[in-house]
């Protein structure tokens, strides 16, 4: 299977939101981004092989987000629950 044959749902931290696309779109957005020197916003949540696939996917990140939408301080705190797990395995 070609990698341009791929769909990738994506999070956007900047818009809080999630998105589907093809995955050589996203690779190429990412290599722009990194060229120009700059943060790349999305990160890939999963990788399907039909659009559909994403789609369906797409829609119940959603709606889980929105059942439990995240202020900047339950980021935060969200943030360090991570980081504190990483440093556990240190």
């Amino acid at each position: 299977m070609n990698i341009n044959d791929l769909w990738v749902v994506e999070y956007g931290f900047y818009f809080d939101a999630f998105s589907v696309k093809k995955m050589g779109d996203y690779i190429k957005r990412a290599q722009e981004c990194f060229h120009k020197k700059i943060i790349h916003p999305y990160d890939v949540i999963s990788i399907h092989e039909t659009e559909e696939e994403c789609r369906k996917q797409c829609t119940i990140l959603q709606d889980d987000r929105n059942d439990y939408p995240l202020s900047a301080d339950r980021r935060i705190e969200e943030f360090q629950k991570a980081v504190d797990g990483l440093k556990t395995k240190l």
